[in-house]
């Protein structure tokens, strides 16, 4: 608001400047008559002239006497002729003097006019400006009075609470409590006092408190645009020389020209001619020469036949030293502006970083367990007990340092926790700082990196010194990744960076570094980092945090479903149960936007209860997408039914083939036409056999439409891209080709580790290997067609099938069931045998309700007569 009352309080001053200026200028006019001084040029001509006319009477000097009545005779009536037009000249002048004074008088006027308009408004507005402070000073003491009185009643319930603790101390805690508020008392009637004081004295002169620098730069903006708009205003009015010829001269137009010039020096002050016309209009022209101009425009008007006392009448002006200066400072304003500026950004560098990016001053470090404690403790943590179990032994190194130290073993300096996106390292790193008790400090790896070079090493040296302050503690920096990179020689963009890592690796391991400060990092692409600052000394350990296995979901499950309204029926351990043998290959974060779909499917149905149905529901939504409603036509379903019946069978009757669970054929909302959910083998070790098992289970789906229609679709690409990924990682990175060998070949990011020669090969390889699936797959589509016919059959009837529809047709699966399909199963016969109790239950109270309405009616019935 100041900025902008400082704006306006300019603007109203350099209109006011104009109108003044505009006024001494047209006051400053003198009066129209010819030179008292002409230049050198005029007289250098006169000389010329009457030299030229005493040769042509020496030549004709008998002619002259011969006619010298008749001469005589002519000067009299010339010289009547003169004096007649010197007459009507004097009178014609006479009136323009005239007219021109009542032009500059009606000017005046208005001028006058337009300036106490304009006082007018700049009284008003600084009227309001000084309002508008008093506003804000008036604000500004009643909120720090709140503040105040604010403070003062908590210092009351203190002293308050004190008075019934210490019940011997009473007397004394009175007296001093008497004391304190005597004491605040007189402070705030002389506050009160000094504020009365401040009302009653009159705001005569406006108080605008601005930076000195910040002043002179909105001055020398404000003068510079001055400039320029003043130039753009003379600019507006110049003409060039043939216009002045043509427009004006010609015409006859100029009543008079001003020259104004600079006697002294010539770099000050350039020559220029105001030409004022009869109408009073003026026009600049720019003079290089002024004797040359005035010399050719009195040839001119010798040519046109004026005579000499009729010409146009030319005044000089000369330059004063105040003019001069004036001047140089116009001239040298913009280069003394960026100077200023220069001078004002080195000198206060870092406001002027601040103002231009709001960031850069702002404290990006994020610190509790002091004012603000976390609340997450190792019991919201779990799945990843191994993980758990090394990081609390670093809380334990806190807790109690002499247990370790009485050994000689030192802390260490700090963890580097690795792993897939989302299964738990920020909150291990939160639960840590919860149960430790000690300052938790935490940082983004982007947080270090900004636009201007040395920000990331300052925050770097920040981000140390406060956790050394109070140490002991902990530093938390989350995608460590962004700083931490691999060093290279090509320099460039990675050199902030760079010096960004080297403070790093200097305040983890230095020269000087022995306060008890531990630095937790969390990163999902540890082959990123630099080896120097995943070595020990600095990183000592690096706990991997993996996708949990069945019992972990099933403890994560349970730790989500606790603050859960879920089903009376069943318990939080069955429900989870269940759900981890549903969900192989889900991370924590996969689990807990699981259990809130199923929450938001609940409410969206306006259920009391979230049910079992729910979290199956949420969980083809999190792996398939949501069913859409817009159906295929009839041929494409039979497509759709056909290509994952293929799948089906495929899987079914194979052993390295995932179990499957459930089959659809509505089309989801991640871009699949149909949606087969299997249960796929959480084992970490696979055979050649299973992986050719998984290849002919992808090519199922492709192959069935060949057969049953005798043509194929484009439905199939993302089996294809999954066949090839597959194929190609099957010779190249796990050895199983015969041809190539063991050889586990790497590609770079660019460039192959390998020969053209190989890479045919590799190629050669990859097809066979798909063709002979190919055909191994044809065999047991062709074997089975009477199954898949069934199977698609069923789709296009019911649209979805569960495990026991396809148990139904397909038979039981010919393969001993794995570890996680053998839970599920287990699961599964629980939860029919509840269904199974149910039904009973309910048709026990059937055949109960149909006795009890029997009975009534027998009762109801009227006894025969005996």
């Amino acid at each position: 608001m100041l900025l902008n009352s400082t704006k306006r309080f300019g603007q109203l001053l350099l209109q006011q400047s104009r109108y003044i200026n505009f006024t001494k200028k047209l006051t400053s006019i003198p009066q129209m008559h010819f030179c008292q001084e002409p230049p050198q040029g005029f007289k250098k001509f006169d000389r010329r002239r009457r030299g030229s006319s005493n040769q042509r009477d020496r030549g004709n000097q008998k002619d002259k006497e011969q006619n010298e009545q008749t001469i005589e005779v002519e000067e009299q009536e010339q010289q009547k002729h003169k004096d007649q037009q010197q007459n009507e000249g004097q009178s014609k002048q006479d009136n323009n003097e005239k007219q021109d004074q009542s032009y500059i008088e009606r000017w005046k006027e208005r001028v006058m006019k337009e300036i106490q308009k304009q006082d007018q408004e700049f009284k008003k507005n600084l009227k309001d400006l000084q309002n508008s402070m008093q506003e804000q000073e008036i604000n500004k003491s009643n909120q720090k009075k709140s503040d105040q009185d604010d403070k003062n009643d908590k210092k009351s319930e203190d002293h308050e609470e004190k008075e019934k603790k210490d019940e011997h101390k009473e007397d004394q805690q009175e007296e001093t409590a008497s004391e304190g508020r005597h004491h605040h008392k007189s402070k705030k009637h002389k506050k009160h006092k000094s504020q009365k004081k401040n009302e009653q004295q009159p705001d005569n002169l406006m108080r605008i408190e601005i930076p000195v620098g910040r002043a002179l730069i909105y001055g020398g903006l404000a003068f510079v645009v001055f400039n320029i708009a003043s130039e753009f205003l003379n600019n507006a009015f110049e003409i060039d020389y043939k216009a002045f010829v043509k427009d004006y001269l010609e015409p006859g137009l100029i009543q008079k020209i001003y020259i104004y010039r600079d006697n002294k020096y010539t770099f000050h002050i350039k020559t220029y001619a105001v030409i004022v016309t009869k109408d009073g209009a003026e026009r600049t022209l720019t003079v290089t020469d002024p004797d040359c101009f005035l010399e050719n425009l009195e040839i001119y008007q010798k040519s046109k036949g004026v005579q000499q006392d009729n010409m146009i009448a030319v005044e000089f002006k000369y330059a004063t030293d105040i003019q001069r200066y004036l001047y140089t400072l116009r001239k040298y304003s913009l280069s003394m502006l960026i100077i200023a500026l220069i001078f004002y950004t080195n000198r206060f560098s870092k406001g002027f970083l601040k103002d231009m990016n709001p960031s850069l001053g702002e404290n990006v470090i994020k610190e509790f367990g002091v004012d603000s404690k976390i609340k997450t403790k190792f019991s919201d943590v779990a799945g990843q007990a191994e993980a758990k179990k090394e990081v609390m032994e670093f809380v334990d190194f806190l807790k109690h340092p002499s247990k370790y130290e009485g050994l000689g073993a030192k802390m260490p300096k700090g963890a580097l926790l690795t792993g897939p996106p989302g299964t738990g390292k920020t909150l291990l790193a939160k639960a840590c700082a919860g149960e430790s008790g000690v300052p938790f400090f935490f940082m983004s790896g982007s947080d270090f990196v900004q636009m201007y070079v040395g920000v990331g090493s300052s925050r770097v040296r920040q981000l140390f010194e406060a956790a050394k302050k109070k140490s002991p503690s902990i530093i938390f920096i989350d995608e460590i990744d962004a700083i931490g990179r691999k060093r290279d020689d090509r320099g460039g963009g990675s050199d902030e960076r760079a010096n960004t890592l080297n403070q790093l690796l200097v305040e983890m391991d230095g020269f000087s570094t022995d306060s008890k400060v531990i630095v937790f990092a969390a990163t999902n692409r540890k082959e990123l980092l630099d080896p120097a600052l995943i070595r020990p000394g600095r990183f000592d350990r690096q706990i991997e945090i993996t996708n949990p296995d069945i019992e972990g979901r099933k403890e994560i499950f349970i730790v989500h479903l606790t603050p859960l309204k879920i089903d009376p029926s069943k318990t939080v351990e069955e429900i989870a149960k269940r759900l981890a043998t549903l969900t192989p290959g889900f991370s924590g974060a996969d689990i807990m936007n699981l259990c809130n779909e199923a929450a938001i499917l609940a409410a969206r149905q306006n259920k009391a209860y979230i049910e079992a149905i729910d979290f199956e529901m949420a969980s083809e939504r999190v792996m398939a997408g949501l069913e859409k409603k817009s159906r295929s036509d009839e041929q494409e379903m039979k497509v759709i039914a056909v290509h994952e019946s293929g799948h089906a069978v495929c899987s079914w009757f194979l052993e390295g083939g995932d179990p499957l669970l459930k089959l659809t054929i509505i089309p989801r909302t991640k871009g699949s036409l149909g949606y087969a959910q299997y249960l796929p083998n959480e084992s970490s070790l696979q055979t050649k056999e299973e992986l050719l098992d998984r290849l002919c289970c992808i090519l199922g789906g492709r192959v069935a439409e060949e057969i049953f229609f005798n043509k194929i679709t484009t439905g199939a690409y993302d089996d294809l891209e999954k066949i090839y990924k597959m194929a190609h990682a099957i010779i190249t990175k796990y050895g199983m080709s015969d041809r190539i060998g063991y050889v586990g070949l790497k590609e770079g990011d660019y460039l192959k580790s390998y020969s053209d020669k190989t890479n045919r090969i590799v190629d050669e390889e990859i097809s066979l290997m798909i063709k002979q699936q190919t055909e191994r797959t044809r065999e047991i589509i062709l074997s089975k067609k009477d199954l898949i016919q069934k199977l698609s059959d069923a789709l296009l009837e019911k649209k979805t099938l569960d495990l026991s529809q396809i148990k139904a047709i397909l038979g039981e699966r010919p393969f001993s069931p794995k570890s996680n399909y053998k839970a599920y199963l287990e699961s599964n016969e629980e939860q029919e045998k509840e269904k199974q109790k149910i039904e009973q239950d309910q048709q026990q109270k059937e055949q109960q309700q149909q006795q009890q309405q029997q009975q009534s009616q027998q009762q109801q019935e009227p006894k025969p007569q005996s």
